[in-house]
């Protein structure tokens, strides 16, 4: 059996401070750790790791297609949390 994998936070915002990003990165960051474990989890994993969908199923231990689902629902709770913060809605 896969051992779970857990995160608190993707990162740390003292870091983002240091390194000197931008502020809308700082802002990704906090609502990223507003989001649920799970959601932060698969995120983490998919975006700041690199891995592969089949193996985040893997250590998860879950099937791909839930990992594929669950990916997509945090992708879509983040879009919430941004667009209820002022991002996205500008018109082109």
């Amino acid at each position: 059996m896969a051992k779970p994998y857990k995160t608190q936070y993707c990162c740390s915002l003292e870091d983002i401070g240091e390194i000197g990003v931008e502020q809308e990165y700082k802002d990704v960051i906090e609502e990223l750790n507003e989001l649920t474990v799970k959601d932060r989890q698969i995120i983490h994993l998919y975006y700041y790791e690199d891995i592969a969908l089949e193996k985040i199923a893997e250590i998860l231990g879950i099937s791909e297609p839930a990992a594929r689902k669950r990916l997509s629902r945090a992708r879509k709770q983040l879009e919430i949390k941004m667009r209820e913060n002022g991002y996205g809605t500008t018109d082109v």
